[in-house]
């Protein structure tokens, strides 16, 4: 595992993950649907759940995730954030006035509720620490 692997696996562990940043880079990769979920080795509508915050991915379904979207898995941190998001949107969809922009642009999901923290917690707690990560 590569430093940014292990900074990323350190932000995933600490609940660091950003929903909306999941639901972005589905979109940007053009991809949906039930095959997203079977990629991720999850059942329908596990990816939906992650997506909303309402389900914290496990980090080999978050290494997935990031396989089929073609990204580092970082890049679903805060620390990676991409800053030409609203670009991006406004042009793939062709916005021209910023007043259908405003209707278009509602609020991203950025935390997970806290039921699916206190999950992610109780499983990161129960998981022993895989050799290359103990000192």
């Amino acid at each position: 595992m590569d430093r940014s692997e292990r900074e990323s696996r350190s932000a995933w562990e600490d609940g660091k993950l950003i929903p909306d940043r999941i639901t972005t880079y589905l979109d940007m990769a053009g991809l949906d649907g039930p095959g997203v979920d079977e990629a991720c080795g999850v059942k329908e509508p596990a990816v939906d759940l992650w997506e909303a915050g309402e389900l914290y991915p496990t980090w080999e379904q978050l290494l997935a995730l990031a396989n089929i979207c073609s990204i580092g898995v970082k890049a679903f941190f805060w620390d990676d954030a991409p800053h030409e998001i609203p670009g991006y949107w406004r042009q793939h969809f062709n916005i021209k006035s910023d007043a259908d922009w405003e209707a278009f642009n509602q609020p991203a999901i950025m935390r997970f509720t806290p039921a699916a923290l206190a999950d992610h917690r109780s499983r990161v707690e129960s998981t022993p620490a895989t050799p290359e990560e103990t000192p």
